[in-house]
């Protein structure tokens, strides 16, 4: 009786450890996908979690790749200062407190004289 126990446990830790990796979800907020801004604006970045926030170890938010700023408490955003024309993709990644990742769809914005296909 006991081995049942065990492998009741066993089952039990594995679908509920594969449950809350499935349960993390981040997404950019603000902007919205293709919006525009006038060059040399400051433009803030928001995201919101669909963890509670005790729960996350931090938020990093990205430029082209290009980590902009790590945020470890709410409100989960972050400002880029002046930024230059250009298209730029957005992401950001949520870690919680086990170090488990998941990141956000991309976003793109347009600052400045540029539309979508130009080539910066």
């Amino acid at each position: 009786m006991h081995f049942y126990h065990l492998f009741f446990a066993f089952v039990f830790m594995l679908f509920g450890g594969l449950q809350n990796i499935q349960a993390l979800s981040i997404k950019v907020t603000s902007p919205r996908n293709g919006t525009r801004f006038e060059r040399c604006t400051d433009i803030t970045l928001k995201a919101e979690a669909d963890l509670a926030d005790g729960d996350i170890k931090r938020i990093v938010f990205y430029r082209d790749g290009q980590v902009q700023r790590a945020v470890r408490t709410a409100p989960w955003e972050c400002v880029m200062q002046g930024v230059p024309d250009g298209i730029y993709e957005i992401q950001a990644r949520l870690t919680n407190m086990s170090n488990e990742s998941v990141d956000s769809e991309s976003i793109q914005i347009f600052v400045g004289s540029v539309a979508d296909g130009d080539k910066i």
